[in-house]
């Protein structure tokens, strides 16, 4: 961001789950970013097939990202980490689901280019977008 500031040029911040999203190519149906979170948590975006998020970005435990996936009624494109991780329990829970390509499951330069291409104008705001509170402040609770 300095850098852009002082050679006044544009910039805007890209969410990882879409930045993944834009890994694949457009797909009939939902694509389901997903970032392990550990403990059998994950970072999920949902977007449609033209990768407009469907609803907020969320973290949650796997079974309720299921259940909220399921309630779309859609086949399923997962990508990223935490679909690796959990590929087995998404196949057997959700029955309409693809897997994109190993190697497009880490975050990709061209992923990020693309979705500030496509995005720039939503997403013109520098700043973290903190999914959860960290362990620290969830065990200070």
């Amino acid at each position: 961001m300095a850098i852009c500031d002082s050679q006044n040029k544009k910039h805007c911040g890209i969410p990882s789950l879409l930045g993944l999203a834009y890994n694949i190519p457009e797909f009939e149906g939902i694509t389901c970013s997903l970032i392990d979170a550990k403990n059998d948590n994950v970072y999920c975006g949902i977007f449609d097939s033209k990768k407009d998020l469907l609803q907020p970005y969320f973290s949650d435990n796997i079974d309720n990202t299921i259940d909220i996936i399921k309630s779309f009624q859609k086949p399923a494109l997962f990508i990223g980490d935490g679909a690796i991780a959990f590929k087995d329990r998404l196949k057997e829970k959700i029955l309409s689901c693809e897997f994109a390509e190993e190697n497009a499951n880490l975050t990709h330069a061209s992923g990020i280019a693309k979705a500030a291409f496509y995005k720039k104008d939503i997403y013109s705001n520098l700043s973290p977008l903190y999914l959860r509170q960290s362990q620290a402040e969830r065990m200070m609770k």
